[in-house]
């Protein structure tokens, strides 16, 4: 006799039913002819049913929640356990589930306000749960919120009691009222509603109106700032700009929120029609969380998610303007999960990040998703540091083929893939663009403190059009801390834009180590195409670097760098900070090494870094230069300039070649090597970057 069981599966549909009927058991995945048995109507009950048929089993056999195409609403976050491991959720076939966690707006109207038709709807019932409503969707888009100005950004006249001056980004001056230009500020309707969005040095930074005096143009929020109220390096103050004001409602695709009069107001985009109107307001945050216990020991096992869309999730808390948007929520939260997976899925329109790994998990696998219209970043991994209990701590994450594009909607500071204190990580064959600040950020330890962020694979990632020009300090991959094992390797990085300075392709930071970067191409950045803060013993080896608008390859800090308070290393300690062999760098009349930009330690002439076997080649023929210069250089310029002889002196690239490297089309950027390249003679490797970026899932 066999003793084989029957697998577990359950049925949701929008035809099913989750009144109770005899014998209606949701195994079916439509109802029989009969009318007896049938599928489920929600995901809740199908859960439940699961859990019911295992506890008449008195075992935890795997399960299938299958979900029939349709939309499934949630009025709560559905929570997983410990108990519930082992179930599936897939959709149904080839169909298109959704698990929603907004409500539609029904009765709309239309309503004259300025000259400009509208759509008007009244919610009071969506306001008893959730208010005030963050966030609109209308026909699967994100619906604006009103923004002054409605292209680029305002810039405070002046802040009581700051120096513009100041390169203090957390000094002791106030942060929590300034004095707005003539025009750009107005005891609008609603004030209390209204929120002012600062942009200064890595991140953004959100507040209420507690008052605006006409009188004298202050406005004050109802909050402090973590940052000083300045641009950045620029001596200037902060920019900004400010949303959700009644008055600027004009344009198709705008709405606001009546909070006073319990409305909203939309202005339909064309094409849109109110009799057949679909327009969502998110009620939840938070749509799944898999939670065990990993204090106890106690692990969700074995979760998968198969073939479904995630959406209409909304945001509350401004936060503190952590970097990266660390301290934010996600609509997805993964803790103290061990072989967990999201594959094929579709999380869009969300309000805070997408996915959050955090304590306690071990090999998650986030794998062919698409990731997109976001309010923060999309994938966070992160656990416990080097100090806290090993069950804690978070490892094995793979990360790959995915498209991540469209974040930083509300939290502009938010990244694409964060790996924080974490190892053993792959982030790979992913394609990401369209956000404000740093793509992919590594590590979570500034210094070379003793940390838990090793053996991390950056590989093959597709990554452009990052930073935009609304925050500085940012890198395609961004790279923190010491990292023995990490690598960054065959990825394509371009057009990386930052506000003021720090546009860099890639970035390690304060105590990057250990790291290898080979075989990546960088090109089109604001800044350089490689910095180093400070660090020791990395290996960048095998890359192509070009079009950097000022300078190549830079180093702010070198190796006699000394900062007690970032647990640098005394003098003398550290041999060298990085090794630059076998690249191609190209210019366009740029310095190629940029040194010294944070202090004298990181000046060329120290040779903190060695360079050698390279080749370097200005496409305009001019003589090839480096330069000392801060991270000013666009406005104050160069502390000193050296021809490429005196380069030589200081012992750099005496086996490098100056001269074209035969590449197939730069100008059309294709830096494919011809079979006559002088690079292949000094033992480059030509790099295929034709399969950079997400691969087809079958």
């Amino acid at each position: 006799m066999s003793s084989e069981r029957t697998p577990i599966e359950i049925y949701v549909s929008p035809r099913g039913t989750d009144h109770w009927k005899k014998n209606w058991t949701g195994t079916l995945p439509e109802p029989n002819a009969e009318g007896t048995n049938g599928p489920l109507a929600t995901v809740r009950h199908a859960l439940t049913a699961v859990r019911d048929a295992r506890d008449a089993r008195k075992c935890n056999d795997p399960a299938t929640i299958y979900l029939r195409g349709g939309r499934y609403a949630l009025d709560q976050t559905l929570v997983l356990r410990p108990y519930d491991s082992g179930i599936r959720f897939a959709a149904y076939g080839d169909e298109k589930p959704i698990i929603d966690g907004g409500v539609k707006i029904e009765g709309w109207s239309k309503r004259v306000v300025g000259g400009v038709t509208m759509w008007v709807a009244e919610v009071s019932e969506i306001l008893e749960r959730r208010n005030p409503i963050r966030q609109l969707f209308s026909h699967g888009r994100r619906a604006e919120r009103t923004r002054l100005p409605e292209q680029d950004f305002y810039r405070m006249e002046s802040v009581p009691g700051t120096d513009p001056r100041s390169t203090e980004n957390r000094g002791s001056a106030q942060r929590v009222r300034f004095v707005a230009a003539e025009g750009h500020f107005g005891n609008w309707r609603n004030l209390s509603d209204v929120e002012v969005v600062v942009l200064h040095w890595w991140v953004d930074e959100r507040r209420a109106i507690k008052s605006f005096d006409p009188s004298t143009r202050m406005v004050t929020f109802t909050e402090e700032m973590r940052m000083m109220l300045v641009d950045d390096l620029n001596p200037a103050f902060a920019r900004y700009y400010v949303e959700n004001v009644f008055e600027a409602l004009k344009h198709p695709g705008q709405w606001y929120l009546d909070r006073n009069e319990k409305l909203v107001y939309y202005i339909p985009r064309p094409g849109e029609s109110i009799e057949t109107a679909e327009i969502y307001a998110p009620r939840l945050e938070q749509l799944v969380k898999i939670e065990g216990a990993p204090e106890k020991e106690r692990y969700v096992d074995g979760i998968r998610f198969e073939g479904i869309t995630f959406e209409h999730t909304d945001w509350s808390e401004y936060g503190r303007a952590a970097q990266a948007a660390m301290e934010i929520g996600a609509a997805l939260v993964l803790q103290g999960a061990h072989d967990c997976s999201f594959q094929d899925c579709t999380m869009r329109h969300l309000g805070l990040w997408a996915l959050d790994i955090r304590e306690g998990c071990r090999n998650t696998r986030i794998e062919h998703n698409t990731i997109t219209d976001i309010g923060a970043g999309g994938v966070r991994v992160t656990g416990a540091g080097y100090w806290d209990e090993a069950s804690r701590r978070t490892s094995s994450t793979v990360i790959t083929d995915n498209e991540i594009s469209s974040l930083g909607r509300i939290y502009l500071r938010a990244v694409g893939v964060l790996i924080g204190d974490s190892s053993g990580n792959i982030v790979a064959h992913n394609h990401i663009h369209d956000l404000f600040y740093t793509a992919i950020s590594v590590g979570w330890t500034w210094g070379f403190r003793p940390n838990v962020c090793f053996d991390n694979r950056i590989e093959k990632n597709h990554i452009h059009t990052i930073g935009q020009g609304v925050l500085a300090d940012m890198g395609g991959v961004y790279l923190l801390g010491v990292q023995p094992g990490t690598i960054v390797r065959g990825n394509l990085i371009h057009d990386v834009i930052s506000s003021g300075y720090g546009g860099w392709g890639i970035y390690p930071d304060e105590g990057c180590s250990h790291v290898v970067i080979e075989d990546n191409i960088v090109y089109n950045t604001s800044s350089q195409s490689f910095h180093l803060h400070y660090g020791r013993e990395n290996a960048v080896r095998n890359n192509i670097w070009a079009f950097a608008k000022e300078g190549l390859i830079a180093i702010s800090r070198g190796t006699r760098t000394h900062l007690p308070g970032k647990y640098t290393l005394g003098e003398a300690t550290i041999r060298c900070c990085f090794i630059f062999e076998r690249n191609i760098v190209i210019t366009d009349g740029q310095p190629v090494f940029v040194g010294g930009m944070d202090d004298l330690t990181g000046n060329l002439e120290t040779r903190s870094f060695i360079s050698d076997l390279n080749v370097f080649y200005d496409i305009g023929k001019r003589p090839l230069v480096g330069v000392n210069a801060g991270h000013m250089m666009r406005t104050e310029g160069y502390r000193d300039r050296f021809t490429w002889e005196q380069i030589l002196g200081f012992g750099y690239d005496h086996h490098s070649v100056v001269g074209d490297p035969k590449l197939v089309d730069i100008g059309g950027d294709d830096f494919t090597l011809t079979k006559d390249s002088p690079a292949l003679a000094l033992g480059f490797k030509p790099i295929d970057a034709s399969d950079v970026g997400p691969r087809s899932l079958r």
